[in-house]
């Protein structure tokens, strides 16, 4: 079973200068934010390089740069937002910056190789990650990886409600490393068939 879902509230690693962040600078101020893209740029570099759909990117061209990260890291990649002021975001040749629903993203079936959602889960009701996480299965190819990071949500529960939606999350992992405020939750998940 392909997946895993990390303890909460935990930084794996000494908070220091990272070459998966790909040049991208981010100030030490939200070191979560910093630990959640080294997260799934990391996780990204075990696999080929592909489409990514990052779900709920952001809007501030000072803090919301995974879009730009994986840009440079050669992924093509699709970042949606609600916020109209996505499409103001720094241009780059791999990114594509796109205003819309992450409950309904109007992308064909099995468009993306990889996708993303970093720290927007807990912002929603339950109701909602449910559609969600199904429209991330949907758009999703077969094999397709999801990498999620949430504030404050238990490790358990995250890995549950994918598991819910149709994704392989593989077991939980205990929390290791030094706490973090707001506490995370870090999962891989593979969708089946």
């Amino acid at each position: 079973m392909f997946g895993s879902t990390y303890g909460h509230g935990y930084l794996p690693r000494y908070l220091g200068p990272h070459p998966a962040l790909w040049g991208c600078t981010i100030g030490r101020h939200i070191a979560t934010r910093w630990e959640e893209y080294a997260f799934v740029a990391e996780a990204l570099e075990e696999f080929t390089r592909g489409d990514v759909l990052d779900a709920g990117c952001g809007a501030n061209p000072d803090s919301h740069l995974l879009p730009l990260i994986l840009g440079n890291a050669k992924h093509e990649v699709t970042a949606l937002d609600r916020d109209p002021a996505v499409l103001q975001m720094p241009a780059h040749p791999r990114v594509t910056w796109v205003q819309g629903d992450m409950c309904a993203t109007g992308f064909p079936d099995a468009s993306f190789d990889y996708y993303v959602c970093v720290s927007v889960l807990e912002h929603l009701p339950p109701v909602t990650v449910r559609a969600v996480l199904a429209e991330a299965y949907r758009v999703l190819r077969p094999g397709g990886v999801a990498l999620l990071t949430t504030d404050w949500m238990p490790a358990a529960e995250l890995a549950l409600t994918l598991r819910e939606a149709g994704f392989n999350a593989g077991n939980e992992h205990p929390p290791v490393g030094e706490h973090l405020n707001p506490v995370i939750a870090w999962a891989r998940a593979r969708r089946g068939d």
